[in-house]
């Protein structure tokens, strides 16, 4: 996890390609500001994502995003995570290093 580097919003080309890893995280927007910062983007061409955290290491990207959502951000609890390379083992030890639990992550969606 601490070798993630967010990144910035001139850089958000870096999330394109990414695809959903079949992980939810049950969370609200504020809690992913306060854990994540500022996000990398708001608002795909598509009108697909509204808001995206992107994060990567060596190759590799996580993504962190509401997926043709029609609820306003406030209500969304449901956040897909997805991303990019070797992803297998590093989405749910990225989370936890975030300050998210067990009880967020649900796998196999």
């Amino acid at each position: 996890m601490k070798n993630y580097k967010k990144i910035e919003p001139k850089d958000c080309h870096l999330i394109n390609g990414t695809s959903f890893a079949g992980v939810i995280l049950k969370t609200d927007v504020n809690k992913l500001f306060e854990k994540l910062g500022a996000p990398t983007d708001v608002g795909s061409g598509d009108n697909k994502v509204s808001i995206c955290w992107g994060f990567q290491r060596q190759g590799s990207v996580i993504t962190i995003y509401d997926y043709k959502e029609d609820k306003h951000l406030t209500k969304i609890r449901d956040w897909h995570i997805g991303g990019k390379g070797d992803l297998s083992s590093a989405l749910v030890e990225f989370l936890k290093g975030k300050g998210f639990s067990d009880d967020e992550i649900i796998m196999g969606r």
